[in-house]
């Protein structure tokens, strides 16, 4: 509404200028204010301006859409279904992705629909599902719309591409991205208010070949509950050693994993330990990009580089904090390895993320960053590595041994006691054979014969023998395990650490 008054208000000036401007035209007016006066003599000298910033309102207006000039969805109460019927849909109904599909597709031919409530109702659908991610992919003739589900990407929609433009335009606004900016990679970010639960949405928009790619992340900051240690699916030996490390009082804690494997969560959760598992309060300060999660009892710090707060930079500071435990969101380059490496040995705590395949891997990483083997040997307390792997929906799984090769190509001798489970489909698990998702882990812990192979400079191949002889679980035996009690699927274990 505020924003049609000021388009009339600038029509108005823009005619009120041409006409004043004119010495024809300028006798209709009728006699004015000496003030009034000399300022639309002023304002007649930036006639075509004038004109221009008019024309271009009235062209924004129309790009924007007719119901565009809604509040964002943050400032209103709730976020309603618009013109799809998602009422009654949650996660734990039978066949939910199926009639969200079904429901979707009975409005995918409108090209006409308002790009407000198209927008709203993806959102709120993929918050109802369960969905981490939302995905609206430019095609050649059409707008595909699909949701990432306990990690795997699942299609909702197939839209007109003639509504591209607005759906995206839609999303550059609630995220307040520049409009104007379509063939430019953004970056933003937005709460909405879904249903009364707050959510913390991540925009990313990349222009590719056929127009503008949107993902939407879903962070829920309100109501979630970062999980608990124990129910990350640990085995009860590797929970027991991670919980002694995190309550040690000073070191260097790693977590590595590809992205979406689940580090920002298990750190948080650590946190969450140390918080409340502890008598004595410790200082705790976080630096992170973004911030995912609120916790409380921690003072988190939101990295942004254009106010000059970068990780090195913030990791200083927070150093003159007096913190017992700091987490630092991500080891992007050497000059924060070195300074974390540093307190974890100066009677701090620190947990950090890196971007490796194993935790043996990570001291060669490192060393390649120009970090020396010795403060790595010295700082590290402890390397924990892992990987998301869905669970088998306990409604439909079935006994099933793995073809022979199959075991063969993980080397596995499989005895008459073995059982093996394997995924089928049902309604309760939207045909998937998969129902949520669990860890697989490698915690890889500092002693001496470990510090001594990262002392030889020793490669991840030779830090992993030793670890092993120490006792330590590798990601694929971890995996077996949990394939063992029927947990997930060995065809799923594979796809994830393989």
């Amino acid at each position: 509404m505020a924003y049609d008054i000021l388009l009339v208000g600038m029509v108005f000036l823009c005619l009120l200028v041409v006409v004043s401007a004119r010495p024809d035209t300028r006798a209709w007016l009728p006699a004015l204010p000496p003030a009034l006066d000399r300022l639309l003599r002023l304002s007649a000298t930036w006639e075509y301006w004038i004109v221009g910033a008019s024309l271009g309102l009235v062209a924004l207006r129309f790009v924007i859409g007719p119901r565009d000039d809604r509040a964002p969805a943050s400032t209103r109460g709730r976020m309603t279904s618009g013109i799809v019927d998602i009422s009654g849909i949650t996660r734990e109904q039978p066949d939910a992705l199926e009639r969200l599909q079904t429901r979707f597709a009975a409005v995918a031919h409108r090209a006409d629909a308002p790009a407000v409530d198209l927008v709203e109702d993806i959102i709120l659908a993929a918050a109802l599902v369960g969905a981490s991610d939302v995905h609206m992919e430019p095609k050649q003739n059409a707008l595909r719309v699909s949701f990432r589900i306990d990690g795997v990407m699942r299609d909702v929609a197939t839209f007109p591409k003639a509504i591209e433009s607005r759906l995206l335009n839609r999303i550059r606004v609630i995220s307040r991205l520049d409009i104007t900016r379509i063939d430019a990679p953004q970056d933003g970010r937005v709460e909405e208010d879904i249903r009364g639960q707050q959510m913390n949405l991540r925009v990313s928009v990349f222009p590719t070949h056929f127009g503008a790619k949107a993902v939407i992340r879903l962070l829920d900051s309100g109501s979630y509950r970062v999980p608990q240690l124990d129910e990350f699916g640990f085995q009860p030996k590797i929970l027991e050693q991670f919980r002694r490390i995190l309550h040690m009082p000073q070191g260097l804690i790693l977590f590595t994993g590809p992205t979406g494997s689940g580090k920002t969560t298990l750190m948080y959760a650590g946190l969450e330990e140390i918080v409340h598992k502890e008598e004595t309060r410790r200082n705790i300060i976080t630096l992170e990009d973004p911030i995912e999660r609120s916790l409380e009892a921690v003072n988190q710090t939101q990295v942004d580089a254009k106010r000059g707060l970068t990780f090195v930079s913030g990791l200083r500071t927070a150093l003159r904090q007096d913190p017992d435990v700091i987490m630092v969101g991500e080891i992007r380059d050497p000059e924060t390895a070195q300074i974390a490496l540093q307190a974890g040995q100066t009677g701090h705590l620190i947990l950090t993320t890196l971007h490796t395949n194993s935790a043996a891997s990570a001291f060669g990483r490192l060393v390649d960053m120009g970090i020396p083997p010795f403060l790595l040997a010295s700082a590290i307390t402890a390397v924990i590595s892992m990987r998301l792997v869905r669970r088998l929906c306990p409604h439909c799984r079935v006994q099933k041994t793995p073809p022979t090769a199959l075991l063969e190509h993980v080397q596995l001798s499989v005895d008459a006691s073995t059982t093996f489970y394997d995924a089928v489909g049902c309604t309760e698990c939207n045909r998937t054979g998969y129902l949520g998702r669990m860890l697989v882990t490698e915690l890889l812990t500092m002693d001496e014969e470990v510090a001594s192979a990262v002392l030889r400079n020793g490669s991840a191949g030779d830090v992993m023998r030793v670890a092993q002889g120490r006792g330590m679980f590798s990601l694929l035996e971890d995996g077996m395990t949990k394939v063992r009690n029927g947990d997930t699927s060995l065809v799923e274990l594979l796809r994830v650490v393989q």
